[in-house]
Protein backbone atom coordinates (compact mmCIF):
# COMPACT_ATOMS: atom_id res chain seq x y z
CA UNK A 1 0.00 0.00 0.00
CA UNK A 2 2.98 2.36 -0.33
CA UNK A 3 1.58 5.88 -0.55
CA UNK A 4 -1.98 4.74 -1.18
CA UNK A 5 -4.98 5.38 1.11
CA UNK A 6 -5.97 2.32 3.12
CA UNK A 7 -9.26 3.75 4.32
CA UNK A 8 -11.39 6.80 4.95
CA UNK A 9 -13.20 7.93 8.08
CA UNK A 10 -15.39 10.90 8.88
CA UNK A 11 -15.65 11.97 12.49
CA UNK A 12 -17.62 15.22 12.55
CA UNK A 13 -16.89 17.53 15.43
CA UNK A 14 -19.31 20.41 15.92
CA UNK A 15 -17.64 22.89 18.18
CA UNK A 16 -18.66 26.44 18.97
CA UNK A 17 -16.06 28.29 20.97
CA UNK A 18 -16.79 31.07 23.40
CA UNK A 19 -14.68 34.19 23.00
CA UNK A 20 -12.49 33.08 25.94
CA UNK A 21 -12.02 29.58 24.46
CA UNK A 22 -11.05 31.08 21.10
CA UNK A 23 -8.50 33.41 22.72
CA UNK A 24 -7.07 30.50 24.71
CA UNK A 25 -6.85 28.23 21.65
CA UNK A 26 -5.27 31.01 19.62
CA UNK A 27 -2.77 31.86 22.38
CA UNK A 28 -1.76 28.21 22.77
CA UNK A 29 -1.69 27.76 19.00
CA UNK A 30 -4.55 25.31 18.63
CA UNK A 31 -7.17 22.92 19.93
CA UNK A 32 -6.53 19.46 21.29
CA UNK A 33 -8.72 16.54 20.29
CA UNK A 34 -8.28 12.77 20.50
CA UNK A 35 -9.31 10.36 17.78
CA UNK A 36 -9.19 6.62 18.39
CA UNK A 37 -8.38 4.66 15.24
CA UNK A 38 -9.21 1.02 14.59
CA UNK A 39 -6.28 -1.25 15.39
CA UNK A 40 -4.36 -2.84 12.53
CA UNK A 41 -5.42 -0.27 9.94
CA UNK A 42 -2.10 -0.76 8.17
CA UNK A 43 -1.37 2.96 7.87
CA UNK A 44 1.90 4.80 8.44
CA UNK A 45 0.25 8.18 8.89
CA UNK A 46 -3.14 9.85 9.19
CA UNK A 47 -4.20 13.01 7.35
CA UNK A 48 -6.57 15.17 9.35
CA UNK A 49 -8.68 17.77 7.56
CA UNK A 50 -10.55 20.50 9.41
CA UNK A 51 -13.01 23.10 8.16
CA UNK A 52 -14.16 26.28 9.83
CA UNK A 53 -17.82 26.32 8.83
CA UNK A 54 -18.12 30.03 9.63
CA UNK A 55 -15.34 31.15 7.25
CA UNK A 56 -15.14 28.10 4.98
CA UNK A 57 -11.38 27.86 5.60
CA UNK A 58 -9.92 24.36 5.37
CA UNK A 59 -6.66 23.06 6.79
CA UNK A 60 -4.93 19.70 6.88
CA UNK A 61 -2.25 17.99 8.91
CA UNK A 62 -0.35 14.73 8.34
CA UNK A 63 0.36 12.84 11.58
CA UNK A 64 2.81 9.90 11.54
CA UNK A 65 1.55 6.87 13.46
CA UNK A 66 4.10 5.72 15.99
CA UNK A 67 1.78 3.11 17.45
CA UNK A 68 -1.81 1.91 17.00
CA UNK A 69 -4.54 3.66 18.95
CA UNK A 70 -5.07 7.31 19.77
CA UNK A 71 -3.49 10.12 17.77
CA UNK A 72 -3.29 13.65 19.15
CA UNK A 73 -2.75 16.69 17.00
CA UNK A 74 -3.20 20.42 17.34
CA UNK A 75 -4.64 22.50 14.58
CA UNK A 76 -3.72 26.15 14.23
CA UNK A 77 -6.58 28.62 14.46
CA UNK A 78 -4.34 31.61 13.89
CA UNK A 79 -3.99 33.66 10.74
CA UNK A 80 -2.17 31.96 7.90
Amino acid sequence: HAGKPVGFMQIPRDRTLTAAEYVSAHAENGLLDTITLPQNIGAAEVRLVVKDTLTGRIGSLNVPLAQPGAVSAKTNLGPQ
